[in-house]
This record gives structure tokens, C-alpha cells and sequence, in this order.
């Protein structure tokens, strides 16, 4: 009997369930979050916890897809027998950024890792390139893509790729931020932990 792979250093839920590595099944912390019902929820957790991976799990799924593509990936686990299942699931837009590698000994070396981040995720929904977005929007997009961006234009980059999802699927996303902390702490270490506290202020909002 073959056994499955241990899943070390995986922290994508899609590629632990599709490549059969070991799996204790935690997805009923899925319905526990919704049915608590707040606006935002904080997953506090000491190192290798898990946090990453929960929140990948959420990810795929919440995300709405054109053929709900994710749906699979939850066939047999505990949060498929719940009675609200395909009332939540596939239903959302998502919005995914980590923070973890986005730290450097200068303010401005952290803000060229965050603008990679950025640019990550406006990449995952370049679909919205084919919607009618005006000429500023368009921009806006595509100096993100091409790591152009300023540091006025990152501070307000979530709220501008909420609103292009919200416009495209008829519904507000979720947010969901990785190791969000990670810039703040190496800025205080760094000395510049005032502007980083400013730019991460405004990010977040």
C-alpha cells in the first residue's frame, strides 16, 4: 500500500488535496467563521500554526469562478455535509496577499516588496483588463502589473482592486491578509517604523 506524502512546507490547500498528501480534515473552522458572523476576523497563532493554510483553504472556498472550478477540492470533507455548503460555497470574489517576505532594511526596499505582491494579485485577476474600466483605471491596473505603481498607488491598491471585483461580479470581495504584521515588526527593528505604520494604515483601510 502506497502511503501519501508527508505535507511539509505546503501551505496551498488546492495543491495538498489535489497532490494526496496527508490531511487532518480542519474545514468546519470554515462554517465557525461564517457563522460568527464578524466584519473582520483576526487569526492569531504562534509560528507554523497553520495560519497560511487556513487561509488558502478559504480562498478556494470562497473564490467565484467561471464553472465554480473549486468546488472539488472540498468533495468529502467535513464542511460539505453542512447545511449551508452551497449557499456560501464558490459564491465570492477573493482577495489574497502575504506579507511574509515583504520586509528589507529601508522603508522603500519593503514598499518594492509589497508592489510584487500587489502586482501578484491584480495578475491572478487580470480579467478585469476586459471589462470597460475608464482610461485611469486601466492605468492605474497596469502600472501595478508593471511594478510602476507609487506609494500613493499601492496605499490604495486593495480598496481599487475591491472595487473593480465588486463592479465585475455584482458583489463586494474578501480580503484576506497573510502576515500582515511582518512589514510593521522589521520596520521597528529597521528604524522606520512611523512611515511603515502611516503607509500600512492607509493600506488597510
Amino acid at each position: 500500500m502506497d502511503r501519501k506524502k508527508l505535507p511539509i512546507g505546503i501551505s496551498d490547500y488546492k495543491e495538498l488535496i489535489e497532490e494526496d498528501y496527508y490531511y487532518v480534515d480542519k474545514t468546519d473552522f470554515i462554517r465557525q467563521i461564517i457563522e460568527e458572523g464578524s466584519k473582520i476576523t483576526l487569526l492569531p497563532r504562534p509560528r507554523r500554526f497553520g495560519k497560511t493554510l487556513n487561509l488558502s483553504t478559504l480562498r478556494y472556498f470562497f473564490e467565484k469562478t467561471e464553472g465554480n472550478v473549486y468546488r472539488p477540492l472540498f468533495e468529502g470533507k467535513s464542511i460539505e455535509q453542512w447545511k449551508d455548503f452551497d449557499r456560501y460555497q464558490g459564491k465570492y470574489p477573493v482577495i489574497l496577499v502575504t506579507l511574509k517576505d515583504c520586509k528589507g532594511d529601508t522603508f522603500e526596499a519593503t514598499l518594492s516588496q509589497i508592489k510584487i505582491q500587489m502586482q501578484q494579485e491584480f495578475a491572478r485577476h487580470r480579467y478585469l483588463l476586459d471589462d470597460d474600466l475608464s482610461e485611469l483605471d486601466r492605468l492605474w491596473f497596469n502600472q501595478i502589473l508593471m511594478l510602476q505603481a507609487d506609494e500613493v498607488m499601492i496605499q490604495n491598491s486593495l480598496l481599487f482592486l475591491s472595487g473593480l471585483l465588486a463592479t465585475h461580479w455584482g458583489m463586494p470581495p474578501l480580503v484576506l491578509l497573510d502576515e500582515y504584521d511582518t512589514p510593521i515588526h522589521v520596520a521597528f527593528d529597521k528604524g522606520y517604523y512611523d512611515r511603515m505604520i502611516g503607509f500600512m494604515r492607509n493600506f488597510m483601510s
